[in-house]
């Protein structure tokens, strides 16, 4: 359950760190444009910013998906009969999460 909790966690700091990273390329990209002089390679290098970005991501959050796929094969083997008290702990945890981690 802690190490679901722990993957859960970092997926969604995961989440916050990529529209953190997202909106500071979007920020520089719309400064570019709105500049008199409009500079198409600063914006091109902008946007292979924005394209590593997405990339380092995408790879961070497939080792997250794999870690917890590992982590449920755990606890499969560890406890075949899963308990509801832990199943109800999970959902609240969940909730809890997606609370404080929308938008």
């Amino acid at each position: 359950m802690l190490l679901f909790h722990s993957v859960l966690q970092q997926l969604l700091q995961t989440k916050v760190i990529a529209q953190s990273v997202v909106n500071g390329h979007l920020n520089q990209l719309g400064a570019n444009m709105t500049r008199k002089a409009i500079d198409p390679n600063s914006i091109k290098l902008t946007l292979d910013q924005m394209g590593q970005t997405v990339e380092v991501m995408n790879s961070v959050i497939n080792r997250l998906k794999a870690h917890l796929d590992e982590v449920l094969k755990t606890l499969e083997i560890d406890t075949p009969n899963n308990n509801k008290e832990d199943d109800k702990e999970l959902e609240q945890l969940l909730l809890s999460l997606k609370d404080k981690h929308i938008h």
